[in-house]
């Protein structure tokens, strides 16, 4: 039996959500912290939330509702990608204006030298990445 077709059935009996974990957990395997079921590649919900929020005191846009936001993406993550973080405009390098303007607008091409966390091969890693930004 292939995943769309366990998936696309209805879920009645507890062999089909047997059927299902089984599926995750070759998939994605188990957390080697906490060793539960990963909910993703390379994400854990329990651990990898667990160090966001000890994160929470380490940073602040200076607006209590953006924070709040941004916390509750992280608090409600179910992957790597599936949360918005708060990046110091300290961290950026090689700021650049590309002469594009929005309204109440400037853009700007910016390069993240931490870059995103990636949980690899149970190994924190760090990478750069080119972005751009709309400073108001």
């Amino acid at each position: 039996m292939i995943v769309s077709e366990v998936i696309s059935r209805s879920l009645h009996s507890s062999s089909d959500w047997e059927i299902i974990l089984n599926i995750k957990s070759r998939l994605y395997g188990n957390c080697s912290d906490c060793k539960q079921q990963r909910t993703a590649a390379a994400w854990c919900k329990t651990c990898d939330i667990a160090i966001l929020k000890e994160n929470f005191c380490n940073w602040t846009s200076g607006n209590r509702g953006i924070d709040e936001f941004i916390r509750y993406t992280q608090l409600n993550a179910n992957e790597n990608m599936d949360y918005l973080e708060w990046i110091d405009f300290s961290q950026f390098d090689l700021v650049k204006n590309i002469n594009k303007r929005g309204a109440f607008s400037s853009v700007y091409s910016v390069i993240w030298m931490e870059g995103p966390r990636w949980n690899l091969d149970e190994k924190l890693k760090y990478g750069i990445v080119m972005a751009q930004l709309m400073l108001y």
